[in-house]
């Protein structure tokens, strides 16, 4: 029962006697009768008295209780004229403006974390216990390749980043990924606490240019010092056999040697060729844009690209749309890069063996984009090689030197193009895309 029902009833209490008490009295005896009248009133003023004293105060201080619950920072406290009250509303007065405060000051902080997830080029994901996304800014999506927020990272079809992350799921590290258009990734794992329930969030970021300027420095370095020493080596050696051999050919005794100088002689041009082949993946000029239709460019450059596949003995289709496309592009740099993938597109229907070996080349137009597209039905790209296909000096063919693809890259990338490479698991076919901004 509350503290207000008490006081009621021990007011009626009092009250009950009050009356009884006047009622059982004679009438004749005025003096008593006054005396009990006096008294009743006395009791009446002392329990408003009493009220004003003791329960309004309380009522007061239930109130502010009843502030605390409903979470009403704004309200304050009011005197009520007693000093050790007063000085509980001023200390629950101060707690009140303490709390609003930090609310206000929490409230603030957790906008700005909010937007500045948001705005975050990195991309950021936080799944609850179960491993559904509670949160997921935009850029997330532009990583995962799907709508996150939808719950979860994997998706309908999930991409090679979003399987990385579930299979990371439950561990603290930080990883880089070689994704197969060539961009390069790192994410990062983490986990917090909150409300004593562990989440775990990821960042992402695309480290493309940073990773590949330094790989660009890297191989520079070694790229020029090596073509320096081997090609000042073997322009000596081909000097000293050019003059060995013209001496060889009026000395009857020395006519044994001329084939042996002659082999001598190529074998040095080759490998000056080879490291010369080098040097012209850090002498790719900036591209000077201009433009291009992609269609006209396709129908001009046709006859020399069926001409390369041709020569590996492969057929070769080319399928254009009707209606023109133009597109800011380099044509000597664009003819080396079709160059390049369509040499490299024949060479793994060769490797194939199939006698039904076809390249073909495609373009076509997607809302703001121009697509070329490259297929071959050759050997395909293994699971293993996918990720490393734009890695520099790498290459999947026993011969090969990596560096066609790495041109690829160079190219591709000074002209801001988005592209990939991959076979599909569903037709077996290997595809490189090129998409050009309109």
């Amino acid at each position: 029962m509350k503290l207000r029902y008490y006081y009621i009833l021990l007011a009626l209490l009092i009250a009950l006697g009050c009356i009884g008490l006047i009622l059982v009295l004679d009438t004749r005896q005025s003096e008593v009768l006054y005396v009990a009248e006096g008294y009743f009133l006395l009791m009446v003023i002392y329990l408003i008295v009493f009220y004003r004293k003791v329960m309004s105060p309380i009522d007061t201080l239930s109130g502010g209780l009843d502030m605390l619950r409903s979470q009403d920072f704004n309200s304050t406290l009011r005197h009520v004229g007693q000093k050790e009250v007063d000085m509980i509303a001023d200390t629950f007065n101060f707690m009140l403006d303490r709390l609003r405060s930090q609310r206000i000051r929490f409230e603030e902080q957790a906008y700005l974390l909010r937007q500045l997830i948001h705005h975050s080029p990195s991309g950021v994901i936080i799944l609850d216990p179960t491993g559904k996304v509670v949160v997921a800014n935009p850029s997330s999506g532009r990583f995962i390749g799907h709508d996150v927020v939808a719950g979860s990272i994997l998706g309908n079809s999930p991409s090679t980043l979003a399987r990385k992350l579930s299979e990371d799921m439950s561990q603290d590290n930080s990883r880089i990924l070689r994704m197969t258009d060539g961009n390069v990734v790192r994410y990062s794992s983490h986990s917090f606490i909150n409300t004593g329930i562990t989440y775990r969030f990821y960042i992402i970021d695309n480290v493309t240019d940073e990773i590949l300027q330094s790989e660009r420095n890297g191989y520079e370095k070694v790229i020029r010092t090596m073509s320096h020493e081997v090609n000042n080596s073997v322009a000596g050696m081909l000097s000293a056999l050019e003059t060995i051999k013209g001496m060889a050919e009026y000395d009857d005794t020395m006519t044994d040697l001329i084939p042996i100088l002659q082999s001598c002689s190529d074998r040095a041009r080759s490998m000056s060729n080879f490291i010369s082949r080098y040097a012209e993946v850090i002498k790719i000029p900036e591209p000077v844009m201009a433009d291009v239709d992609i269609t006209s460019f396709l129908l001009r450059n046709k006859l020399f690209l069926q001409g390369i596949a041709s020569g590996f003995g492969v057929r070769f289709e080319m399928n254009l749309p009707t209606e023109s496309y133009t597109i800011k592009a380099d044509i000597v740099l664009l003819e080396q890069v079709l160059v390049n993938i369509i040499k490299n597109s024949a060479e793994s229907v060769v490797a194939s063996n199939r006698s039904d070996g076809l390249v073909s080349v495609d373009a076509k137009s997607a809302g703001s984009e121009v697509i070329i597209t490259v297929t071959d039905n050759g050997v395909g790209i293994s699971e293993q090689n996918r990720y490393r296909i734009f890695t520099p000096f790498f290459s999947d063919k026993p011969n090969g030197q990596g560096i066609g693809l790495m041109t690829v890259r160079e190219i591709l990338r000074k002209h801001d193009c988005r592209f990939s490479l991959g076979t599909s698991p569903d037709d077996k076919l290997t595809r490189f895309v090129i998409r050009f901004s309109r």
